[in-house]
């Protein structure tokens, strides 16, 4: 007995390690990235994407009413990440589903990624998407 309580306690720290490299990995920049939505059921991505439009819409909110440069920028967010086609955010899970797929994509945060999905349902070209494509890889492996 003492001696599975030795091994346990022994083993401790070497699980908590392992708990908070998986947890860095599923970060960029401190923001979570692909890995992390890759650990998600659908019943919890959905939640996840109203959350950050919520999130951005909510922000507005809080800017002073003389300061529009604020309020702008959240707007522009919102509008870049859902488009002019209001997707429905079903639409935006099963987008990020597939972007993340690709092992390559999966250090990219998530609401980056959400950028790629609306570019795409808008109707981008190849080419518009495989720039925007390394710009995101590129930005992630350089915020780690």
């Amino acid at each position: 007995m003492r001696l599975l309580l030795l091994f346990t306690l022994l083993g401790m720290p070497l699980a908590s390690q392992d708990i908070q490299a998986i947890v860095q990995s599923q970060r960029t920049g401190g923001v979570n990235n692909g890995r992390y939505w890759n650990t998600l059921a659908t019943d919890e991505k959905i939640p996840y994407v109203y959350g950050v439009l919520d999130s951005l819409v909510e922000s507005m909110h809080f800017f002073p009413k003389t300061c529009d440069c604020g309020s702008n920028a959240s707007m522009t967010a919102v509008i870049t990440l859902i488009g002019s086609k209001n997707p429905i955010p079903l639409e935006l899970v099963e987008g990020l589903d597939m972007f993340f797929k690709d092992p390559a994509n999966r250090q990219i945060r998530i609401i980056e990624a959400m950028k790629y999905v609306t570019l795409k349902a808008s109707g981008a070209s190849k080419g518009q998407l495989e720039e925007l494509e390394t710009s995101l890889r590129r930005a992630a492996a350089n915020s780690r």
